[in-house]
């Protein structure tokens, strides 16, 4: 294994965070815009790709920016393409 400096690990962590987010709301994400200065993102698949989900969602729990492994299943909500206010 090779050893990086923290800062450097730190900050190729934000870029694959940044290309997940961005490739992701250019395909399946949709964002919900909080009462706080933040947004949260939801990602809708069919049940087949559960897989992809929980991939991302374990890597997105290591690197700090979900609270928790386990996904949610939810019925597909009616316009998953909008951004909520």
């Amino acid at each position: 294994l090779i050893s990086l400096e923290p800062e450097l690990y730190a900050e190729l962590v934000l870029m694959d965070v940044l290309s997940i987010i961005i490739c992701g709301m250019l395909g399946d994400f949709s964002g919900n815009k909080r009462w706080t200065n933040s947004v949260r993102f939801s990602l809708e698949q069919c049940v087949n790709n559960s897989a992809y989900i929980h991939h991302l969602n374990i890597l997105l729990h290591e690197w700090g920016y979900c609270s928790n492994v386990t996904g949610k299943l939810e019925a597909q909500s009616k316009n998953p393409f909008r951004i909520n206010d």
